[in-house]
């Protein structure tokens, strides 16, 4: 008997702990609310002992986060949830446009680029997806101040790294061999290369002697060696 109270006990528990909260959040603050590598998410389940899962990709509603756990925990998980959102939310936010192909180079290897940043300015940036209408378009978030120090720096960012672009872009265009310059035309255009300086009537443009010819080669009679001894100088 004893037994049979505790296994319903656990199972009156496991119902209360499969209490199921969604809350719905615009997508564009989840990785606000997971963190650096899962950090600040793994820190909120365990506050509160809770399961925090956000959509698949893919599923209809892409703003929808499940939170499961006893009612009261998955409320407070909730609550603090929506407390850091409206903390971007209440951010001064920018945008400036930034050329996209420097992007990579802003953000560095491994993101250690743009973690840098983000902590010398206290603000959040944010670059296009490929979603986005405008892919040179990127967001800065934080206090009004350091928001606008980020975007003054990265448009001087911005403006080194397009002048090294041009420059690079100036020396392989004098790199690249005359004939395949922008101005000279396609060779099918061109006509076919011209034959340069020739030779004419050199000896060996001429024809063979015939050794058959009696007025080339003529006939002196056929030379015997003497017999008795072997072709080569006479000796005294």
């Amino acid at each position: 008997m004893e037994r049979v109270v505790q296994l319903g006990a656990e199972k009156e528990d496991r119902e209360l702990k499969s209490f199921k909260l969604e809350v719905d959040v615009d997508e564009k603050y989840h990785p606000k609310i997971i963190g650096r590598r899962g950090a600040l998410i793994t820190q909120i389940r365990k506050k509160h002992d809770v399961n925090v899962q956000f959509p698949e990709k893919g599923s209809d509603n892409q703003g929808q986060i499940s939170i499961i756990g006893y009612q009261a925990n998955t409320e407070a998980c909730r609550d603090e949830i929506l407390g850091i959102i409206k903390e971007y939310e209440d951010m001064y936010t920018e945008e400036v446009k930034v050329d996209s192909r420097i992007h990579p180079r802003i953000i560095g290897s491994k993101g250690r680029g743009i973690n840098k940043l983000m902590e010398e300015y206290q603000v959040d940036v944010r670059f296009p997806r490929s979603s986005d209408p405008d892919p040179n378009m990127v967001t800065i978030s934080g206090a009004e101040d350091n928001v606008l120090d980020c975007k003054d720096y990265l448009l001087n960012l911005e403006e080194e790294f397009l002048q090294d672009f041009v420059d690079q872009e100036y020396l392989r265009q004098l790199e690249r061999p005359t004939g395949a310059s922008k101005g000279d035309a396609p060779r099918e255009k061109r006509g076919p290369p011209t034959a340069g300086f020739v030779v004419k009537n050199a000896p060996w443009d001429a024809a063979a002697p015939n050794t058959e010819s009696q007025e080339e080669f003529p006939s002196f009679g056929a030379v015997v060696a003497p017999k008795g001894r072997s072709w080569g100088p006479i000796r005294k």
